[in-house]
């Protein structure tokens, strides 16, 4: 009977796509036994604990063990637990995996983190608070991160101040970053004193609004954050100290033809910039929540459903 014939294709689908799953979890596992040398056992454990694992998030189980092999690759030794977080960002913030696990890669080599997934796990809960209370994502800010970290952490950016930024413009720091540090420094011997009526330069701006932070790095033989330079000119605009036009050769030598706005974006929401740093202060636990919530979803359901089915299948 039809009803007949619909039942054992439909069992058929299921075990061929059981198979397919099969194979790609397979195709993981001796990637990552490829960079650990893990023993067959070892592999054998993980590929059974991946569809537990998997179906927590409700994620297919090669798509967690993909990334898993992704920061395996990269010599890390607890890739499980990294592919667990990388496996969240990509679910909260509605990103590829890749893309999550260049977001937390990056992180991790810039601020020097050692691979802490605790700490790499603050990183997400900032940009998914930064992703709820303003109009921007985590997609934007994770697709520049690898971009600008880097910098941002050799200009002694702290990761707080690169997640607000990122948040307040959504556009790529790293150019702005280095062409604030190479004019603060090209200055930074200056010894002009600047007066109310002449803060017409970045030197000017900084020497008059962060006058501590400028001596306590030249002090230390450092440069001085960026983001004081940013906010010594967001002040200076707000205190009309500095002519319309003088700011905008100041912006344009800076941020250069193509982040002129961001700059500009900046400086002119410095106050948002505050706010979200103080809000990614206390974000921690907040990626976990949304994570709780998506689980109860149809979808991540039936990927559970279908890791289940997968290992039964494997079983037989």
């Amino acid at each position: 009977t039809y009803l007949q014939f619909a039942a054992i294709s439909a069992v058929r689908s299921g075990i061929s796509d059981a198979f397919e799953t099969m194979k790609n979890v397979d195709t993981q596992i001796i990637n990552i036994q490829k960079v650990t040398d893990a023993t067959d056992a070892a592999m054998d454990t993980l590929s059974e604990r991946a569809y537990s694992t998997a179906s927590k998030y409700g994620v297919a189980a090669n798509e967690y063990l993909a990334a898993a092999a992704a920061f395996a690759k990269a010599g890390y030794s607890n890739y499980e637990e990294l592919a667990e977080l990388a496996t969240k960002t990509h679910l909260v913030g509605d990103v590829t995996a890749d893309v999550a696990s260049k977001f937390l890669l990056s992180a991790d080599a810039a601020y020097k983190f050692g691979g802490n997934v605790d700490e790499l796990a603050t990183v997400l809960d900032k940009a998914n608070v930064i992703e709820n209370n303003y109009a921007t994502s985590i997609e934007k800010m994770a697709a520049g991160f690898p971009n600008v970290a880097s910098t941002a952490s050799m200009a002694k950016v702290s990761i707080d101040e690169l997640m607000a930024a990122l948040g307040t413009v959504t556009a790529a720091l790293r150019s702005l970053f280095l062409n604030i540090l190479g004019d603060v420094g090209a200055e930074i011997d200056e010894t002009t004193k600047v007066t109310a009526d002449s803060v017409n330069t970045l030197w000017g701006v900084i020497s008059k609004y962060a006058d501590e932070s400028l001596i306590a790095a030249h002090n230390a033989g450092e440069l001085i954050d960026p983001m004081e330079a940013i906010k010594a000119l967001s002040e200076a605009q707000k205190d009309n100290l500095l002519e319309e036009a003088d700011l905008m050769q100041i912006v344009m030598a800076l941020g250069g033809k193509l982040r002129t706005n961001q700059l500009n974006a900046l400086i002119s929401n410095y106050d948002m910039y505050e706010e979200m740093l103080s809000q990614v202060k206390t974000a921690t636990g907040s990626a976990d929540q949304e994570v709780a919530t998506m689980s109860k979803s149809w979808e991540a359901s039936l990927n559970r459903l279908k890791n289940a089915w997968t290992q039964l299948v494997s079983h037989v």
